[in-house]
């Protein structure tokens, strides 16, 4: 994602953005439309920066010899390491060397290139001849809890909020297309440093992907499920491989969106609500939407002890960057105001058609959207 505005101009596929000033949330945008309705469109994660409140850039800029970045709370600099920090502490990336700005958008350093998410930074590394990625990541505060799986590390600055998520994208090819998961591994050798190992699991990909962010709540929970792994939970990984893979077996995603930070949307009349996923790979299949019976916990919840779906289901449509799950059967109730239920679950339409790998609400790098036009 090159920017907040950019990406919000594909999905309109209208360079002609008449923005509403008055807005004060920080996950939307909200675009006055010709006919006097409004659309507001919600990222999963912050977009705005809580002091200067702009939209986060998502650029490096130069600042003597080293490049920094603003992020939605983080304060990003780079040098001969990454360092991140916050009101809430701070933690320090190793790098195998020096990085040299390559645009505005890309690092690079060594075999390795260094993008900017809302709150971090995403890294790409040379995979090939099994190579893996190893980093040391070193904070500001010791002994941290550890809520971790082969796919995420959050080290925890309370019981249920991170003070920093490392979370694997995947294994791409020489397309940037990804093509299977990628693996994470931690090793801690004080009470303050880790090592991180992220690996690919596949011999056939080019690069390994992850992400490294602060921590801000996010605008849904969620987290995927999985037959291979019937009691892993998954509530910060930032991508799910949705359908069959021979990781993972079938997966699930398990997702409810946060009502108390859409209040903007009480009273109104919600004319379309589309749910824009992220596509990673361009062998994506279509998924479904479909109501959960009761309330589910993102903490909790796995494959074992999974809630189940009802009936009323709602389907997606394929494009080049996204997968679009129209909502209004699951968000809107029958007079056209918001229906604040207990969330839905994501899953292939078909069982054993593949896979499709979209960005989950715990993604910096590339959030989901969801769109949505009121009166």
């Amino acid at each position: 994602m090159q920017s907040i505005l950019s990406e919000i101009t594909k999905l309109r596929n209208d360079d002609d953005l008449v923005i509403d000033r008055q807005n004060s949330n920080r996950y939307r945008v909200v675009i006055a439309e010709p006919d006097g309705d409004r659309t507001a469109y919600y990222f999963t994660s912050p977009i705005y920066n809580t002091k200067s409140r702009k939209v986060v850039s998502m650029k490096f800029y130069d600042k003597g010899e080293t490049v920094y970045a603003v992020g939605s709370n983080a304060n990003i600099t780079i040098g001969e390491n990454i360092r991140m920090e916050n009101h809430e502490g701070a933690c320090i990336l190793s790098l195998p060397g020096r990085p040299k700005k390559n645009t505005d958008h890309e690092l690079v350093c060594g075999q390795d290139r260094i993008l900017p998410t809302t709150n971090g930074v995403c890294i790409e590394s040379d995979c090939r001849n099994g190579r893996s990625h190893s980093f040391t990541l070193e904070l500001s505060q010791p002994f941290l809890n550890v809520r971790a799986n082969d796919k995420y590390i959050a080290l925890m600055c309370e019981q249920f909020r991170p003070l920093v998520t490392v979370s694997c994208i995947g294994t791409s090819d020489t397309n940037g297309n990804i093509i299977s998961p990628a693996k994470i591994t931690y090793q801690k050798i004080s009470d303050r440093k880790y090592i991180i190992t992220v690996f690919s699991c596949t011999t056939m990909g080019k690069s390994v992907l992850f992400e490294v962010n602060l921590y801000e709540p996010k605008l849904f929970q969620d987290t995927t499920v999985e037959s291979k792994n019937p009691r892993i939970n998954n509530a910060f990984g930032g991508v799910g491989f949705i359908g069959n893979t021979n990781e993972f077996g079938e997966q699930w995603l398990y997702t409810r969106p946060e009502f108390s930070k859409m209040k903007e949307l009480d009273g109104k009349k919600i004319h379309n609500a589309i749910l824009h996923l992220p596509k990673l790979n361009t062998g994506a299949v279509e998924l479904i939407a479909s109501k959960v019976a009761r309330r589910f916990c993102s903490f909790g919840s796995n494959w074992e002890n999974k809630i189940s779906e009802v009936a009323m289901r709602a389907d997606s449509q394929i494009t080049d960057q996204y997968i679009n799950v129209n909502l209004m059967p699951i968000l809107v109730e029958r007079f056209g105001r918001l229906s604040k239920g207990d969330g839905f679950i994501l899953k292939a339409q078909r069982r054993n058609s593949g896979f499709s790998v979209i960005t989950t609400a715990d993604s910096y790098f590339m959030p989901q959207i969801l769109e949505i036009k009121y009166s």
